[in-house]
Order: C-alpha cells, then structure tokens, then sequence
C-alpha cells in the first residue's frame, strides 16, 4: 500500500470580545512607558506621561517588569482595579514573582526558574535574546534594578501596591470611568458578529482594519490557537498588540476601540477613531511621505530615508504610524520594508470626515 500524504483539517477559530477594566488599564500602564518612542497613540497617555515626575516613570517602567502581567490578570476573572489590588496584596511574593516572569519561560533559551534566579548573567542573557529576536534594545540598568527586586520579593511586592495605589487613585479611576460605557458599546457590536469560524488573518483585519497575515509569531500561534479573545482598549490609537497563552491555546489581542464595519455609527467612536487617522497626516514629515506615494506604486524605506534626509530611526517611527493608521500597506521585498499607499482607507477617512461635519453618509 503507497504512504498517502494527509493534510490535516483548519482548526476551528472561536472568537469573542471582552473588556475586562484590569488588563486594560495594565496594558495602559504599559503603554506610559512607550511615550516617548511611539507616535500617534491618544491624548490621555502623552498628557499622564508629562504629569508624571522622572521619578514616577521610572516607577512605572520598573513596576512593569514586576507587574503579574496582563495576561496572568485575565485569569482572576473580570474584578475591578481595586479588587485586583487586593488579590495582589493577598498573594504570597514568591508567587508574584514566578508570575512577573513567566512570560520568560516563552523563551527556547529559558534555562529554567532557578538557573535564571541564581545568576544575573544568567538572567540577563534570556532577557538580551528574547527583546533582540523583536529588535527591541534592553535597558540594562533597569533589568539590573528589576532583577534586584526579583530576589527580594516582598520588597517588589511592596513597592508595587504602592505604584498601583498611587497610579489608580491620580490617574486611572477618572479615566476608566470614562472610557467603560464606550468600549462595552464596542464590545457588544462586535459579540453580534458571527466570526466563528474564518480563518485568523481575516478576523483581524475585520477588526483593526490591518492585514497581519505575514506576521511571523502570529502565524506562530494560530498554527495552534483556537480562541482569539480580542480586548479593546482607548489608550492603543493606531496600533495592535497580541500575546499567545499556549496553555488555553488563545491568542490575546489588544487594539484601538472601533466599531465593526459597516455598524451603526457611533458619533464618539468616530471622533476618535478620525482623530487617530488626523494624527498620522498632521505631520509635514508623514504628509510628505503620502503625497510621494501618491506619485508613485511603492517606496521602500531606505528610499524615504534618501528622498526625505531622515534617519533610520526617525523614517521607521513615521512609517511605522502611518501604517498602524491604515493608511500604509507594507511588504517585504528580500530584506527590505516597502510600502504602498491605501487609497481606500484615505477616500474612507475622506467620507468619515465629511459624514461628522454634516455632509454626505
């Protein structure tokens, strides 16, 4: 009998949108400390992040690195900030810390738990390889701080609550108190939505108007993943953020509250889903990098970075947000980034636009 070649059947995808205060408001907190490095994200993080003293954002990044972790909070169940806050105090610091670096153990160079707390270096080194394969530098005098904390739990334990108290009390109630009603709106729209069933790539782009098919870790962990639990969150602008929990096989991804297509139109949602889409094009340096593309099929980045005298830092911020705003489509091109112009998504901008002041649906 010939060795028949069986291709195995799609997995089936369960999808659902929840909005859960804590991971939320975590991912915020997360997101104070990406300020200063990324462009285009709402109002409410630049204006927390200036009222903050040195000190406190550096409270913030380093409470980050020991925070249990926004994923490890959805498993509490759906409790309230201060309600998280006392869990938090109720657990053991030893627990708190194995939680505060599990994410580690994602690593295939994760020597195991007590290898990584018996040696800085040793640390350290998972640590260098994991952000490297993102292309994220380390601050390494942080992680030296964090890593002192991690051997004295209750010290980490203590100087946390304190940064949680200080954070929800001056910035975070006021702010969740706001935003609820509007992402439970979101919420709700999209739970009406049959996703069930469509493959991955085609559910997200339905619901962050971006085409992630080609990227390598999410292509990673829907090879197994069976439930994509999306979060909406008012803090995230333009951008995505996702995180695979391989126990549950489900993906968690964060993104921009915006409604599902072709929705009932919410006046609040698309004030602020227009003001992101503004914010991309309010810029002489983005606005330049639109109108060539509108001369042209596609430009790749060294090219911008020639055309428009930018650094490579500088042109990969810029066409980073345009293309978190949709308004840039990317691909690769052997080793390079090129991108093309979404003319759909700027004659839909163009419509929303006019639908707000009054004129034409």
């Amino acid at each position: 009998m010939p060795a028949w070649d069986f291709v195995s059947a799609p997995t089936t995808l369960r999808v659902r949108f929840v909005a859960p205060s804590v991971p939320i408001l975590l991912h915020s907190l997360g997101l104070l400390s990406e300020a200063e490095s990324l462009s285009g994200l709402p109002d409410w993080v630049y204006k927390t992040h200036q009222a903050l003293t040195e000190a406190q954002r550096y409270e913030n990044r380093l409470c980050d690195l020991l925070m249990p972790g926004v994923i490890s909070s959805l498993s509490g169940g759906f409790v309230s900030f201060p309600q998280y806050i006392q869990q938090i105090e109720a657990t053991p610091s030893e627990a708190l810390r194995e939680e505060a670096i599990f994410w580690l153990q994602d690593s295939p160079h994760f020597p195991g738990m007590r290898a990584v707390l018996a040696d800085e270096q040793v640390f350290l080194s998972v640590v260098r390889r994991h952000y490297a394969e993102k292309g994220v530098d380390v601050d390494e005098a942080l992680w030296r701080d964090a890593y002192a904390h991690l051997l004295q739990p209750a010290r980490a334990k203590e100087r946390l609550l304190a940064h949680l108290r200080f954070m929800w009390d001056n910035f975070l109630r006021v702010e969740w108190a706001r935003a609820e009603r509007q992402l439970q709106e979101v919420v709700k729209a999209h739970n009406q939505v049959n996703y069930d069933g469509q493959p991955w790539g085609d559910v997200i782009e339905q619901v962050t108007n971006r085409d992630l098919r080609q990227q390598e870790r999410l292509i990673d962990y829907f090879s197994t993943a069976t439930i994509l639990t999306c979060i909406p969150t008012p803090h995230l602008g333009p951008y995505v953020s996702y995180y695979m929990k391989r126990e549950a096989e489900e993906v968690l991804l964060f993104f921009g509250a915006r409604l599902p297509r072709g929705n009932v139109r919410s006046p609040e949602l698309d004030r602020a889903d227009l003001l992101v889409r503004l914010n991309a094009l309010a810029d002489e340096t983005r606005l330049r990098m639109v109108e060539l593309l509108a001369q042209r099929e596609e430009i790749c980045a060294q090219d911008f970075m020639s055309l428009l005298e930018l650094s490579q830092s500088s042109a990969s911020r810029h066409l980073r947000q345009l293309t978190a705003s949709g308004f840039l489509t990317e691909r690769r091109r052997d080793v390079a980034k090129c991108y093309s112009l979404n003319r759909d998504r700027v004659a839909d901008t163009i419509k929303t636009l006019s639908h707000l002041l009054g004129g034409e649906t």
